[in-house]
C-alpha cells in the first residue's frame, strides 16, 4: 500500500458517518470497496448472531419440557403425580373428618338446647303452638323472641322478622287463654317412638348433615372449573391433574348432599312462598348432583381414551356443573334467611 493510499485511509477512519442517502449513493462508486466490507462484515456477525439465538433460545425455554419426554423422567413423573393425588386426598379426608367433629359437637349442642326450650314451651301457660305471622303453621321451638315478657314462637326465621318489623300487627294471632295449649298434641301425649320408626328417626338424623356436606361440592367443582381455566391459559398438566382429583371428589360428594337434601326436605315445613323455593331447591339439587356425575364418566373417559370430542363434552359439562351449583347454593341458603336477605 503507497503512502497515498494509507494517508486516504486514515482520512476516511476520522471523518463522521456520512447519512444513509449519501453512502447508498457512494456504494456504486469503486472507491466505497472498504465501507461495502465492513457493512458485509456486520451483516455476518448479525447473521451468526441471530442463528445462535434462534438455535439456543428455545433450548433455554423448553430445557425442562424436553427433559420430561424421556421415559425414565416419564415414569417418575408419574409416579410422583400419583403419590401427589394420594396425598391430596388423604388431606382433603382429613379435613373433612376435622371439620365433622365441631359440627356435630355443635348439633349436639343445638339439640340439648331445643330440648331445653321444648320444655320451656311445655311448662309456659299461654304458650303459641301456632305461628302468630303465617297462621295455622306449626313452631319451631328454638325460634322465638321475647314480647311484652312473653315468649313468642314462630314457624321460621323469615317470619321472625317480620314480627319484629311490626309486632301490633301480629300479636292479635296470638292466644290470649290456654285453651290452644289445651289442644291435643299426639306427639307430646304419645311420644315420639310410638309415631315415629327407627326408619324415620335414622333419616331425620341423616338430614342434619345436609348443611355439612352442601359447601364441598359447592367449593371443589367451581374449583375444578376454575383449575381448568388456568390449564387453558397455562399450559401446565398439574392444572388439569388438579382439576381431576377435584371433580372425582366432588362429583361423590354432590351426589351425598343431594340424597340428604331429601332426607331433610321429607320432614321440613315451610309457608308460603319458601314451600315453592324448597321445590325449586330439590329440583336444583338433584339434577345438579346427576350433572357431576355425568361430568366424572365423561372426565375419566377422555383421560382413557384422549379425544377432543370426549373433551369438549366434559368442559361444557363442568361448566354446567359449576353454574347450577352456585344457584342451588342460592336456594338453599334463600330456606334460611328468607328471600328478602339480598333487599337494599
Amino acid at each position: 500500500m503507497t503512502p497515498s493510499s494509507k494517508h486516504s485511509l486514515l482520512i476516511t477512519r476520522l471523518k463522521p458517518a456520512p447519512s444513509p442517502a449519501r453512502s447508498l449513493a457512494r456504494w456504486a462508486t469503486p472507491s466505497t470497496s472498504f465501507t461495502m466490507a465492513n457493512l458485509s462484515g456486520c451483516a455476518a456477525v448479525a447473521a451468526r448472531t441471530s442463528s445462535i439465538m434462534t438455535r439456543q433460545l428455545p433450548w433455554l425455554l423448553f430445557t425442562r419440557a424436553r427433559k420430561r419426554k424421556s421415559p425414565e423422567n416419564a415414569a417418575l413423573r408419574d409416579r410422583n403425580t400419583k403419590g401427589n393425588i394420594t396425598m391430596i386426598r388423604i388431606l382433603l379426608t382429613a379435613t373433612f373428618i376435622l371439620a365433622l367433629l365441631p359440627m356435630q359437637a355443635g348439633a349436639q349442642d343445638h339439640d340439648h338446647g331445643a330440648h331445653d326450650i321444648q320444655a320451656e314451651v311445655e311448662h309456659d301457660p299461654v304458650p303459641n303452638t301456632l305461628c302468630p305471622v303465617t297462621v295455622d303453621e306449626p313452631i319451631d321451638p328454638t325460634i322465638f323472641v321475647e314480647h311484652e315478657g312473653k315468649r313468642v314462637y314462630f314457624c321460621c326465621n323469615r317470619c321472625r322478622k317480620q314480627f319484629l318489623e311490626n309486632p301490633e300487627g301480629y300479636v292479635g294471632n296470638l292466644p290470649q287463654t290456654g285453651d290452644e295449649a289445651a289442644v291435643h298434641s299426639h306427639e307430646k301425649d304419645h311420644g315420639p317412638s310410638e309415631i315415629q320408626s327407627s326408619k324415620e328417626r335414622f333419616i331425620r338424623f341423616a338430614g342434619k348433615f345436609h348443611p355439612v356436606t352442601v359447601h364441598f361440592p359447592i367449593a371443589l367443582l367451581i374449583a375444578a372449573l376454575f383449575s381448568e381455566i388456568l390449564g387453558a391459559l397455562f399450559p401446565v398438566k398439574r392444572f388439569r391433574e388438579a382439576a381431576r382429583v377435584l371433580v372425582n371428589l366432588g362429583a361423590p360428594m354432590a351426589a351425598i348432599a343431594a340424597a340428604l337434601g331429601w332426607a331433610t326436605g321429607l320432614f321440613a315445613k315451610y309457608p308460603g312462598e319458601l314451600e315453592q323455593v324448597l321445590s325449586t331447591h330439590r329440583l336444583l339439587g338433584t339434577s345438579t348432583a346427576i350433572l357431576a356425575l355425568t361430568t366424572l364418566v365423561l372426565l375419566e373417559s377422555y383421560w382413557r381414551k384422549q379425544t377432543s370430542s370426549l373433551r369438549t363434552a366434559y368442559l361444557a359439562a363442568l361448566v354446567l356443573t359449576a353454574l347450577l351449583v352456585g344457584i342451588t347454593g342460592h336456594f338453599g341458603g334463600t330456606l334460611i334467611h328468607g328471600t328478602e336477605h339480598f333487599t337494599w
